[in-house]
């Protein structure tokens, strides 16, 4: 499983060698413009994707091991512009999530990851307004999908490096437990 986090958008993708089994683009539509966003439903949309996921797989007698891309010193830049620094602080708060939730999870860096040439993604993660213009060039980032494509990258960057699976014995095999959803962490400490 290959997880692209971000404060606005996260990819979520399972694949067995070649072959896409599932993705999920989320969306963080709680997040205020003024600030980083970053609210309990979005975390708690994630770990309930996360661990149905994980249930997919587990039916299917899948081990499933978990990669979470990392991130990089901030320059100020990206993609031609200014990194607003709401952004960089819930990627940070995102990151930081994923790993305490996961801590077993594989760290890939960041590579541009969901950039690559259109043609090696699978079908799903190409929109039909991109398949029309060709294949043979880099993906765009207009379409939400590239969320998905990034994930995909994330676990093909985690199998060139060494895989860590925790012993989480009476999990889904490799993935481990969350500790709590973020509301129900939010209420005991309200009780």
């Amino acid at each position: 499983m290959g997880i692209d986090p971000g404060p606005s958008w996260t990819g979520i993708v399972v694949r067995c060698g070649n072959e896409l089994l599932q993705h999920r683009v989320l969306a963080n539509t709680g997040r205020h413009p003024r600030d980083h966003g970053v609210t309990d439903d979005y975390l708690d949309t994630i770990i309930r994707s996360v661990n149905e996921l994980g249930e997919f797989c587990a039916v299917r007698d899948l081990s499933l091991r978990v990669a979470v891309e990392g991130v990089s010193t901030p320059t100020g830049h990206a993609k031609g512009g200014f990194v607003k620094p709401r952004d960089l602080l819930g990627l940070g708060i995102m990151f930081g999530w994923l790993r305490g939730v996961w801590p077993d999870a594989v760290v890939v860096a960041p590579n541009s990851h969901g950039g690559g040439l259109l043609a090696g993604y699978p079908t799903d993660l190409v929109t039909d307004g991109e398949r029309r213009h060709g294949l043979n060039r880099p993906a765009p980032t207009s379409a939400l999908i590239r969320h998905a494509r990034s994930a995909w990258d994330v676990t093909l960057g985690a199998e060139r490096g060494a895989w860590q699976l925790p012993a989480t014995a009476g999990y889904i095999k490799g993935l481990g437990k969350p500790r709590r959803l973020a509301t129900e962490q939010r209420q005991t400490a309200e009780a």
